[in-house]
């Protein structure tokens, strides 16, 4: 590929994510989710019911490890803080509807559901540490060693 192909594909991109924002903007203001959407030609899709343990939003590959913060959102709130972009699309997040958990299902998951946020708990605590150690490091090149 070119790199003015590259650059064209790059500034497409840009171009884009500035439509999404400027649409999440919009809708957030109260502008109408569907009537704006027809507006602009964007697609309209709806991705049914899914859980934190299925990994990713169905329809879209957006990693909820990444997006958990989509679980917050309630009737009164139905946007996602942000445009989510995932293989070369953007997404605006709306909640339609939700489901109340089943308490016999919790139960039998809570285990695995207990380890993932371990994990993932322990893995952002890492990064922040790493963060934190390489702010405060202090790196010298030894010219003479090279």
């Amino acid at each position: 590929e070119s790199l003015k192909g590259i650059i064209l594909k790059q500034k497409a991109m840009e171009k884009a994510k500035l439509a999404a924002d400027e649409f999440l903007k919009n809708v957030k203001q109260g502008k109408d989710f569907s009537k704006s959407a027809e507006t602009n030609k964007y697609k309209i899709d709806e991705t049914g019911f899914f859980t934190a343990e299925e990994g990713i939003i169905p329809k879209t590959n957006i990693s909820l490890y990444d997006n958990n913060l989509i679980f917050s959102l309630t009737k009164d709130m139905p946007y996602y803080e942000k445009v989510v972009p995932s293989h070369g699309m953007f997404y605006v997040l709306k909640l339609k509807d939700a489901l109340e958990a089943d308490e016999k299902e919790f139960e039998t998951k809570k285990g695995s559901i207990k380890n993932r946020v371990l994990n993932q708990k322990q893995a952002e605590a890492f990064e922040k540490w790493l963060n934190e150690t390489r702010a405060k490091a202090k790196i010298e090149i030894n010219k003479e060693a090279m």
